[in-house]
């Protein structure tokens, strides 16, 4: 130790006088003096706070050893083990007498400054060494690092699906090894990869082939469905309409836009009978496939409420709770069978009227010649007149009666012609002209209707057997409207049309049905042979005849039949 390094010493006295004192800092306290004076051993005890200085304030206090019988005690190799024993046996300290204590103030600024170049060198060994082993650690993980960041580099092209990097093998360690497995993988993923292309585009080959074939059968499907001869549309479980062809657009009068996924089936039927057939498709549902067809006959009603009959299918879809419906429109056909019916049993009346008639006319003109001859020859008196000519007028009623059964019997084949329709309608209108007194007749006739194929004579007798109709029927007058235009009728073919309307008392509806019969009257001095000859009559020319009638409102009959050329035979 230097003298420079303490600050401050004394030597006190066993009553703590001071003996010997050196503090040039005045730094001893009485406190540290007091201390001295009590301690019984060698202390040490650090102050910090002298002008910056830090130091150790030592305490040593000097004792004075007398004789005395010592315990023996083991040797010791350590000489400071064997001093520790023997200040720690109990009559150690009785043995000693206290002369005083000795103060020292040591400063820590020169070990402080050596302990900072101490520090300071081993800084920078440590910094060196540092330096050192950060380049060894660096170049060694360079080495180690940059195969495997070419590695992950590769890793990653591979990861894009670039299969084109392969790592450069330079080394024969465990990285070489698994550089090595890493290029097998490529290859082998190169290999898979082929292998996949080529089977993607057998896929897509064939999934490219299948879905031509699907387009094409589904426009095969939807060809034939859309351009079916029948009505025919798609529905779900509540007979909602999902699709609908055109035939089903004609048949109702609806536009396809307005039908799909807007109107139920049921609508265009009878409540009675959409609910049998909802029952009978909920019943063979539950039932299966097999109990499928259903076939219906029922009444269908279009946009403007015309009633027709039609014959409805309905299928089930294989694997589809979709009900397929085919819809038949039978109207004409029934109307066919009926007027089928009507003719058979016409022939039959017509073969026994012309039997009966031929047999009563011969005994009618005996008759009507022979009272004729009475008159002229005999002289009756006014009564006797009176009854040969009552029994002539009838004579020649009758006659006019068979003549009627042989024209509706046996009609004459029309002999056909070009007519101007307007100018025959306008000379039998002239034929009623002091009849039409309190009637109004009201002409709508068509300026572009052409000459029509028909025989005059014939249609003038269908017009004068309406006409006189209408005029029977408004006694007190009335509105006589008559029209004529060109219609196309569902098959494209263009029909001339003429309607009759008056304003008179119209027909009940029990009476409707039946006005085209043979000898159906409601006139107390009709024979009833009338409509039933002009019906005759139109249906020579291949036409129609139909009636609408509405108590208190009138009647409308509407004559058609087709513009085309016919030769008489």
């Amino acid at each position: 130790m230097n003298y420079e390094e303490i600050i401050y010493s004394a030597i006190l006295d066993e009553s703590g006088s001071i003996l010997a004192i050196d503090d040039r800092l005045s730094r001893l306290t009485s406190e540290m003096l007091d201390q001295a004076i009590t301690a019984s051993t060698g202390m040490m005890k650090p102050i910090a706070g002298l002008n910056g200085i830090e130091h150790y304030y030592f305490v040593e206090p000097i004792f004075a050893q007398e004789d005395h019988e010592a315990e023996t005690l083991a040797p010791h190799h350590d000489p400071l083990e064997q001093a520790i024993a023997e200040m720690n046996q109990p009559h150690f300290k009785r043995q000693q007498n206290r002369l005083g204590a000795v103060i020292l103030g040591v400063s820590l600024e020169t070990m402080n400054f050596k302990m900072r170049r101490m520090r300071d060198r081993a800084i920078y060994i440590a910094a060196v060494s540092s330096l050192f082993v950060f380049g060894l650690v660096s170049w060694g993980v360079g080495r180690l690092t940059q195969p495997i960041k070419e590695l992950e580099r590769a890793a990653q092209q591979v990861a894009r699906g670039d299969l084109s990097h392969m790592v450069k093998i330079d080394r024969e360690d465990e990285l070489g090894s698994l550089f090595r497995s890493f290029n097998e993988m490529i290859l082998k993923l190169k290999e898979s990869q082929k292998e996949i292309e080529n089977y993607t585009r057998t896929l897509e080959h064939r999934v490219a082939q299948r879905t031509h074939e699907l387009q094409l059968s589904e426009q095969k499907y939807r060809t034939l469905f859309e351009h079916a001869g029948n009505a025919v549309a798609l529905v779900d479980e509540t007979m909602q309409l999902l699709m609908v062809n055109h035939r089903f657009e004609i048949l109702s009068g609806y536009l396809r836009q307005d039908l799909e996924y807007n109107r139920s089936l049921l609508q265009f039927l009878r409540p009675e009978d959409g609910q049998k057939i909802q029952s009978l498709c909920r019943d063979r549902t539950i039932a299966g496939a097999d109990f499928f067809p259903i076939n219906q006959e029922c009444s269908f009603f279009d946009r403007q409420h015309n009633v027709k009959k039609i014959n409805l299918t309905i299928n089930q879809i294989p694997g589809d709770p979709k009900l397929l419906v085919s819809i038949v429109d039978v109207t004409e056909l029934r109307e066919l069978q009926k007027r089928l019916s009507r003719s058979e049993q016409l022939a039959v009346l017509g073969e026994m009227s012309a039997a009966i008639a031929h047999e009563i006319r011969n005994p009618l003109v005996a008759i009507h010649t022979s009272a004729g001859i009475l008159k002229n020859g005999l002289h009756l008196d006014e009564e006797d007149d009176e009854l040969l000519r009552i029994i002539s007028e009838e004579s020649m009623r009758l006659n006019k009666i068979v003549d009627d059964f042989l024209k509706f019997a046996r009609p004459n084949e029309p002999h056909f012609q070009q007519v101007d329709l307007h100018l025959l309608i306008q000379e039998t209108i002239l034929l009623f002209k002091n009849r039409f007194q309190d009637i109004t007749v009201q002409l709508d006739l068509d300026a572009t209707l052409p000459l029509i194929p028909c025989d005059p004579d014939q249609i003038r007798q269908v017009l004068v057997n309406l006409l006189i109709n209408a005029i029977e029927a408004m006694p007190q007058g009335g509105l006589l409207a008559i029209s004529t235009g060109i219609l196309n009728d569902r098959n494209n073919n263009s029909n001339v049309t003429i309607k009759i309307r008056d304003s008179g008392v119209g027909i009940p509806d029990i009476d409707l049905k039946r006005i085209f019969q043979p000898f159906f009257t409601t006139k107390k001095d009709g024979v009833g042979m009338g409509l039933a000859v002009c019906e005759r009559i139109i249906q020579n020319h291949d036409g129609s005849i139909q009636v609408k009638s509405q108590l208190g409102v009138g009647t409308e009959f509407l004559i058609s039949f087709p513009i085309k050329i016919r030769f008489s035979g």
